[in-house]
């Protein structure tokens, strides 16, 4: 997604720990803001945050998570589901600005 205030992208990558669990593994952002971490933080464990080629990463490695609360943002926020496969779902596709939506996971 597009930060809401730096305009900038911000990248963040989950994993499917097990058939109903997610999983946090990075943060990626070229620009300071809001809700965003200035240096390593605390997140059950604690995360590697680095700086490398202009950008910040903080890895969360693996930390299980569950669910992923989201405010689906505007246009210019765009947040994107990007799936391993090359599949992505626009959240304002299926959702409305403003709404929450819950990113789970399902055993089939």
């Amino acid at each position: 997604h597009v930060h809401s205030v730096t305009k900038r992208p911000v990248v963040e990558t989950f994993s499917v720990a097990d058939p109903e669990t997610l999983a946090i593994e990075e943060l990626w952002f070229d620009e300071f803001g809001p809700n965003l971490p200035a240096g390593p933080e605390q997140l059950g464990s604690h995360a590697t945050f680095r700086h490398e080629d202009g950008a910040y990463r903080v890895l969360h490695h693996g930390f299980r998570i569950g669910t992923v609360p989201v405010r689906v943002g505007s246009p210019t926020v765009d947040h994107v589901l990007t799936f391993a496969d090359g599949e992505r779902v626009r959240l304002l596709d299926i959702a409305r600005a403003g709404a929450w939506v819950e990113l789970v996971v399902r055993a089939r």
